[in-house]
């Protein structure tokens, strides 16, 4: 391969590095969207009394992740 061409190839692949990101998906990623619901189902829990256990125990994880959403609620 000559010199030339490896400089062209380069500049063409650089050139390519630089293009605009693909744009958002019209519709949320699924995990986004499970997120969101246990985030709706912690909340309305919070708001009816309920204890991060006994969200940690309905929702099938344990206390922490559920006190780390819950945070966000």
């Amino acid at each position: 391969m000559s010199p030339g061409l490896l400089v062209h190839v380069q500049a063409n692949f650089d050139e390519d590095l630089i293009a605009d990101p693909p744009p958002e998906p019209a519709t949320p990623p699924s995990a986004k969207l499970h997120f969101e619901g246990r985030l709706a189902r912690i909340a309305k829990a919070l708001a009816a009394g309920a204890t991060v256990t006994d969200i940690a125990e309905a929702e099938g994880i344990g206390r922490t992740p559920a006190s780390r959403t819950a945070e966000l609620a």
